[in-house]
């Protein structure tokens, strides 16, 4: 009998074990504070080694667990704590490291996946400029060994392509150059051509649903405040950038449609400059800016913020907060790089459907460069708190946004919580070949019995399961 005991404590650890290793908790994030009406969770982006600097992010869809769909995740360039070694890795949606997809030297800015490749660049190093490897989503050719010169120029902060297909790069032309962005004619050898020159230092850029391109200004000073003004945000129409590229003439401040100044009030009541970092848009022509104080060198005093701005159809903008950083004593904390996945904007509760195999759900991801700081890096998710079965955890990360699971279990992590995902075979559908795992399983303490067929997360297979399974035999994907 004490055997058994003993057999029984031993399965129930190996089960607890289990689910550290597979349950996403939503959890208030360490780094960012909402405003009202939106959530954010962090998610812990796992390496073998502390990342000495963030630099670009982007959301893609790959082939990354034994399901019969594309799971969301997440291209992350980085400089290893060796302040040498930039990677470009794959990691899952939990944060969890995937696939090394690439390793270059020097400083990384900015990655991003255009048509059939994934581009990215990196400055202070010989060669600087803008490389792409092929885009593989079964992952099977990956480390790439070569990669494929693009643009090589010493302003290489982000790349972005319009919605009519055209590549445009930005970055600021050494310290004291101001913000460029260009055009990249892939039809002329790359032959890159300007088509906005602006003052500040490196912004990131974003452009709309109609072609339209945003970009910001800020400067940063040494003594006795990093920030000076001008601190703003412009935007230059598709008909003035087209008509910069076929002319030769970039446009400057000047020619700007719209200009919104960025001058603000920190979190601690004192009058600062938000300098804007990235800058993303969604379909419906929402803008999205990350921005940091940059006020000193003193970490104790630096902050960030995210701001969303959309358009009323009268050609005025709305400013709406969604997040500050929080006060992390002695640690710099910056609002990096943002990338939006979804199909419309932030404010639209919608949920995440794997088998769609693209943006579903409508997410801002941030991430918060930790330079300065010995924690794990984190990429924090943005959202509208909408929770509709009200288990604390926002529709849009929510693995069963219909069905009541505040502990997220998801053991084949394919984005359907175990509590709704009765496909234990994973092939989309509910049937006869489900219900004989069930049975081969059923009375079973996980492990050794399957941790799939746990759908409440007890440790269990018990009458409870089955109920949950007959609830969903003779349905299809997706489950929620």
């Amino acid at each position: 009998m004490g055997k058994m005991k003993q057999v029984r404590i031993s399965l129930v650890v190996s089960w607890i074990l289990v689910l550290l290793f597979n349950v996403t908790l939503f959890a208030q994030s360490q780094r960012i504070s909402p405003d009202a009406g939106y959530a954010v969770q962090d998610i812990n982006m796992t390496a073998p080694y502390t990342i000495g600097y963030s630099g670009g992010l982007d959301v893609v869809y790959a082939d990354i667990s034994t399901m019969n769909h594309s799971n969301r995740a997440f291209v992350h360039e980085h400089m290893k704590d060796d302040y040498n070694t930039t990677e470009i890795v794959l990691f899952n949606y939990n944060g969890e490291r995937t696939k090394l997809l690439f390793t270059a030297t020097g400083w990384p800015q900015a990655v991003k996946k255009i048509g059939d490749r994934i581009w990215f660049s990196y400055t202070g190093a010989e060669g600087a400029g803008f490389y792409s490897i092929p885009w593989d989503k079964t992952l099977s050719s990956y480390p790439a060994s070569t990669a494929r010169p693009e643009v090589i120029v010493d302003y290489n902060w982000e790349v972005e392509q319009a919605p009519d297909g055209k590549i445009f790069i930005c970055g600021a032309e050494g310290m004291s150059g101001g913000q460029k962005i260009s055009y990249v004619d892939t039809e002329n050898n790359n032959t890159v051509i300007p088509v906005i020159i602006i003052g500040g230092n490196s912004s990131g850029f974003a452009i709309d649903s109609e072609g339209n391109i945003w970009s910001g200004e800020y400067v940063l000073g040494w003594s006795p405040s990093m920030h000076i003004e001008p601190c703003r945000l412009g935007m230059w129409s598709k008909e003035k950038v087209e008509n910069a590229i076929a002319t030769g003439t970039p446009l400057t401040w000047d020619d700007a449609d719209v200009v919104i100044p960025l001058g603000s009030t920190d979190i601690t009541g004192q009058t600062t400059n938000w300098g804007p970092n990235d800058i993303e848009a969604d379909s419906q022509g929402n803008i999205y800016v990350s921005m940091n104080t940059y006020s000193s060198w003193n970490s104790s005093s630096e902050y960030g913020r995210v701001i969303k701005i959309s358009p009323d159809g009268s050609g005025n903008y709305t400013i709406t907060e969604l997040g500050q950083t929080v006060q992390r004593i002695n640690k710099w904390d910056w609002a990096r790089t943002l990338a939006f996945d979804g199909t419309s904007d932030i404010d639209t509760a919608a949920y995440t459907d794997p088998t769609k195999n693209g943006p579903s759900a409508n997410i801002l991801f941030l991430d918060m460069d930790m330079t300065q700081c010995d924690d794990v890096d984190q990429v924090v998710a943005i959202v509208t708190d909408q929770d509709y079965d009200s288990d604390g955890v926002p529709d849009a990360v929510d693995n069963a946004p219909e069905t009541y699971n505040p502990e997220q279990v998801d053991t084949d992590g394919d984005m359907y919580g175990n509590i709704c995902d009765a496909d234990f075979n994973n092939d989309g559908e509910v049937k006869a070949e489900d219900f004989l795992i069930f049975q081969a399983n059923f009375n079973q303490t996980v492990p050794p019995g399957n941790p799939n067929v746990d759908m409440d997360g007890d440790g269990y297979i018990s009458s409870t399961d089955f109920g949950a399974f007959r609830s969903r035999y003779n349905s299809y994907a997706p489950w929620f």
